[in-house]
């Protein structure tokens, strides 16, 4: 069976489509709108290092990144830099795909943002879940390279990342300091493209 875009072929006689919304196999669900704004998340970021917003569905694509710091500040001038990750759905582990004579099982609970001082917490073991993605491109800089507090909003654009100009199933966001960061917090939101 040949596969279509968003399949997974886990046997040679068998492949589904990973629903985004239900991290299970099923029917890609159709949208109508566009231009819409999508929070990804608000985190508080003291005695962290990595900030991962999303997961969030894109069903067009995305016409802007907004990233929002508010009294962020550092032990020393660091530069924060945004990475895109990409997924194939919200979960942080998507459910089993049913095979003949199995059933299949359903996802885990959604993707939260998280900060966290030990590292990534993205999904990205593709032998251990079925929602393992990546991260892509290079990390952009956002904001200043400054101590702190900074406070501004940052747009983020396809000129920015060359990777937003491609329509991509579940989007997250990671952003990162070379240490942890001491006070404040950061949201993300994301500006769909209309149709």
């Amino acid at each position: 069976m040949p596969q279509q875009r968003g399949q997974l072929g886990l046997s040679p006689a068998f492949s589904a489509d990973l629903d985004p919304w239900l991290g299970t196999p099923g029917i890609e669900p159709t949208y109508s709108g566009g231009g819409v704004n999508s929070g990804m998340g608000t985190l508080a970021v003291t005695g962290n290092r990595w900030l991962d917003f999303g997961l969030v569905v894109c069903p067009t694509r995305i016409k802007t990144l907004v990233v929002v710091f508010t009294g962020v500040t550092s032990g020393a001038a660091q530069q924060a830099t945004a990475q895109l990750f990409f997924a194939r759905s919200v979960f942080a582990t998507a459910g089993l795909t049913p095979q003949p004579n199995v059933t299949g099982t359903l996802a885990s609970t959604p993707f939260v943002p998280t900060a966290s001082a030990a590292g990534s917490q993205f999904p990205t073991n593709p032998s251990t879940n079925l929602n393992a993605g990546q991260l892509r491109g290079a990390p952009i800089n956002v904001g200043p390279s400054s101590a702190g507090p900074i406070n501004g909003v940052f747009f983020l654009t396809p000129a920015d990342i060359s990777d937003l100009q491609w329509e991509v199933p579940v989007l997250g966001v990671e952003i990162t300091a070379p240490a942890a960061f001491t006070g404040g917090i950061v949201t993300v939101y994301l500006e769909l493209a209309n149709v």
